[in-house]
């Protein structure tokens, strides 16, 4: 993953999550785990930094399989998921 910014700068962090979902429904059994890699690109131009965050993704994709039977189910979040994964506990509760 390095070599998207200099890490002298700190312009690229990374975070990985390992978030338990409980089924309510189902107490009895073990929670789905949700695991969230988390990258934040930052650069004084917006469309730079989107740009290097859509490097920042590639890059980190091509580190895994493709081809069945070892591929990884990885998609990239929309908002709603993003904010699922960011703050999987909502901090008024």
């Amino acid at each position: 993953m390095e070599g998207l910014g200099d890490p002298r700068l700190h312009n690229v962090t990374y975070e990985l999550r390992f978030i338990a979902r409980p089924d309510p429904a189902h107490p009895d059994q073990p929670a789905r785990i949700d695991i969230v890699f988390l990258g934040k690109v930052f650069h004084a131009n917006r469309r730079r930094a989107a740009q290097l965050a859509g490097q920042l993704w590639e890059k980190f994709q091509s580190n895994f399989p493709l081809e069945d039977p070892f591929n990884y189910p990885l998609q990239p979040l929309d908002e709603a998921a993003f904010h699922a994964g960011y703050e999987p506990i909502h901090f008024a509760e």
